[in-house]
């Protein structure tokens, strides 16, 4: 049991956080890496390649 904390549930956390992340990745706001295939470029968060996929 946690003491001194809450818990907060939320059904639209998730969907929230990556419409935020997202906006973030179209304004190229802390993007830190950039990926490149057939010559157009895909700024991305490092993070979330590496929670999303095993290749990264």
């Amino acid at each position: 049991m946690l003491t001194g904390q809450r818990l907060c549930h939320s059904e639209s956390h998730n969907d929230t956080v990556l419409a935020a992340l997202n906006q973030q990745r179209s304004d190229g706001i802390l993007c830190d890496v950039t990926l490149i295939a057939e010559e157009q470029k895909f700024h991305a968060h490092k993070a979330v390649l590496a929670a999303c996929s095993d290749y990264f």
